[in-house]
């Protein structure tokens, strides 16, 4: 599964499962958020790349951020519609030798429908295609996935989510198991075993608190007509590939109103990877730190 696709499956099991803890609270459904806008952005400090086991002299950092915007629809006291939009921009120093591109830009919109079985079981339909780049766009350039995802919360305090999803241009499998919990331990501490972005929190008054965990960034894109070209390797023109960043770190967390959030966290980025899936070839990158921002609004 494309790492953007299994994004696609983290936001939504977050989704229901937040939404299921939310119910039991003092807040009326019809208060709900429907809308959900997000900004995230990271900088991954400058390391050496490394391809077909010669390390380049040169460095690449990258710097991603990602725009979404999401709403969900209710149709009736069972039946949502789920709808997100959302761009990933990864901007990297590009090395010919080490067939690095200088940017990524990628685009998917994911559309589903969620069914309240009953106050404890919540199953959900979803749809994802995506765009692969912006420039020089033909069929090859659209993706699709999708999947069914169930959740359950056993109690208030507790939920979690189990599913499958088929992505047809899958870097690991066409059909993928995937799952998560949401534990409130007590009123302080919460273990979140979401992917990608599984962390255990401390609530240290009401509005903030502080995390560590771990994080996956990426994407799936396509590189240009010319890319392969331009740095004398023209087999890498048009070629699929995946990026991505798996980081662990810690940070701080803010509510500044019912319907903002502010986060900035930091760490070590321990596996970061360039994978062309068609050429069988991979860039890998040296560790190096990391630093993070994101900003979520609910209304």
């Amino acid at each position: 599964m494309t790492l953007r696709h299994l994004a696609v499956v983290a936001a939504a099991t977050i989704a229901l499962t937040s939404s299921s803890r939310c119910a039991e609270e003092d807040v009326p459904s019809s208060a709900e958020p429907s809308w959900q806008v997000a900004m995230h952005s990271s900088y991954t400090a400058a390391s050496a790349a490394k391809f077909d086991g010669v390390k380049s002299a040169e460095e690449s950092d990258a710097y991603a951020l990602e725009l979404s915007i999401g709403r969900k629809i209710k149709l009736s006291s069972s039946w949502s519609l789920l709808v997100d939009l959302g761009s990933q921009n990864i901007y990297l120093d590009s090395i010919p030798a080490a067939r690095i591109p200088d940017e990524i830009h990628t685009l998917r919109i994911t559309t589903g429908v969620e069914f309240k079985v009953s106050e404890k079981w919540t199953i959900t339909g979803l749809f994802s295609p995506s765009l692969y780049r912006f420039e020089d766009v033909n069929s090859d350039d659209v993706g699709f996935s999708g999947g069914l995802m169930m959740a359950y919360r056993y109690r208030p305090t507790l939920s979690w989510s189990l599913g499958v999803f088929v992505s047809p241009n899958s870097s690991l499998s066409p059909v993928l198991p995937v799952g998560g919990l949401d534990w409130k331990i007590n009123r302080k501490f919460e273990l979140q075993l979401m992917f990608p972005k599984p962390r255990l929190l401390y609530q240290i008054t009401s509005s903030w608190s502080v995390f560590a965990g771990g994080d996956l960034t990426g994407a799936t894109f396509r590189t240009k007509d010319d890319f392969g070209t331009k740095i004398g390797f023209p087999k890498y023109n048009d070629a699929l590939a995946d990026y991505r960043d798996i980081r662990v770190g810690a940070g701080t967390g803010f509510q500044i109103n019912r319907g903002i959030r502010l986060e900035v966290e930091g760490g070590y980025s321990v596996d970061r990877e360039l994978n062309y899936i068609d050429i069988d070839k991979k860039v890998k990158f040296d560790p190096s730190p990391y630093i993070a921002a994101s900003l979520k609004v609910f209304f």
